[in-house]
């Protein structure tokens, strides 16, 4: 198994917040899935009688490989009043200093009822998000940790952190192998995602040192974001909420449509944690089963009437075209030693050796494939 971890190997931040959000969208090739993330970051003085260390750069542990190294920075994006507003779960401002404000739900003061005259509602907390943008690279560093479906990245920005200075990033990586933690199913779906569990992690013996790299995680907020035909058969821990999204209100955000079928539905499933690190690690697991759900009466009727149709036109031309059936059948026959001839071991040989030749030429026309998908799926959220 794979894990997601926050590395410092300096520990001069902390993590005040971490937002993971998995994203699994429709794709002409299959299902296809982001994995965002937004960090809330602080400065922590140095030690005593130690000097001050730059806080521009933390590395970040993936539990996958990423697709085309794509890396995209979201600061844009979540500074739009709308999509902050859809992505923070509640009204926001952003200012023209690029901060995000809204009221902290989760440490208001219990309401006290009070009857026959009720008390007035305790002021809420406001909570400010200063966001900058990052640049992410696997650096040379990080090659001996990635492979074998997993990667390690280095994600830096170019404003310092000082002493108490608080920031938020937000960036997305497309998945190119998300093995580790998904398994598809002909009857749904697994996911079993882990953040700062390094104990089954069995991935890379490098990994194994990361453990003593993890930063403290005081909040964190998943969110599994999947097509609403995949129905919850098993979830642990109990989700602290279950949703539906309406996929094309995400467009603007994932800057394409979830689905060919812009009406899809979407479904979130959110875990909250406190305290996350490599001693007490977050583990969330879904068991996901398909809709399969059956034709009805009507629909039977309509797909037995067009069979028996075609049947019937079929009977009738090869009826009345008796002749050339037959010069067809003859001539099948008499070139079915040349086709046996086709599939001999020779044949399967130089195929072999024709694709080790043009694997890099099939690599390009698979990414060639994937920005035509990409091209549809945003010429869609356009034509609306």
């Amino acid at each position: 198994m794979g894990y997601f971890a926050v590395l410092g190997a300096a520990r001069n931040m902390e993590v005040v917040r971490c937002h993971v959000n998995l994203w699994v969208v429709g794709g002409l090739l299959g299902d296809r899935f982001f994995f965002d993330i937004g960090l809330g970051l602080r400065a922590k003085p140095p030690p005593a009688g130690e000097a001050a260390v730059q806080c521009t750069t933390l590395r970040l542990a993936l539990p996958f490989s990423v697709l085309d190294e794509h890396f995209e920075d979201l600061s844009a994006s979540i500074l739009n009043q709308r999509t902050a507003s859809l992505v923070f779960g509640q009204p926001v401002t952003v200012t023209a200093q690029k901060e995000i404000r809204f009221s902290d739900r989760k440490k208001l003061p219990p309401l006290q009822c009070a009857y026959p005259t009720p008390k007035k509602e305790p002021p809420r907390e406001e909570m400010v998000l200063h966001v900058r943008p990052v640049t992410a690279v696997v650096a040379e560093t990080d090659q001996r940790f990635s492979g074998d479906g997993v990667s390690v990245w280095t994600v830096s920005w170019t404003e310092q952190l000082t002493q108490g200075d608080e920031t938020y990033i937000r960036m997305r990586f497309r998945v190119k192998s998300f093995a580790r933690a998904w398994a598809s199913q002909a009857s749904g779906a697994l996911l079993d995602l882990r953040v700062c569990d390094f104990r089954e992690s069995g991935v890379k013996p490098e990994w194994d040192s990361l453990a003593e790299q993890m930063l403290l995680i005081k909040e964190l907020n998943m969110f599994v974001i999947v097509p609403a035909n995949l129905k919850q058969r098993a979830a642990s821990p109990i989700p602290k909420y279950v949703r539906l999204l309406e996929g094309s209100v995400w467009e603007a955000y994932l800057g394409r449509t979830p689905h060919v079928s812009r009406r899809k539905k979407l479904c979130i499933y959110y875990w909250r944690g406190e305290g996350v690190d490599a001693t007490t690690p977050f583990r969330a697991f879904l068991d996901l089963e398909k809709d399969s759900r059956r034709m009805s009466g009507l629909a039977i009727v309509a797909a037995a009437t067009v069979a028996a149709s075609m049947a019937a036109g079929a009977t009738y031309y090869l009826c009345s075209h008796a002749t050339a059936f037959a010069q067809i059948v003859t001539w099948l026959g008499e070139r079915l030693q040349l086709l046996i001839g086709l599939l001999t071991v020779g044949l399967v040989w130089q195929t072999i050796k024709w694709l080790s030749g043009h694997w890099t030429l099939l690599g390009r026309a698979a990414k060639l494939l994937r920005a035509g998908e990409d091209l549809l799926y945003k010429t869609l959220v356009r034509s609306k």
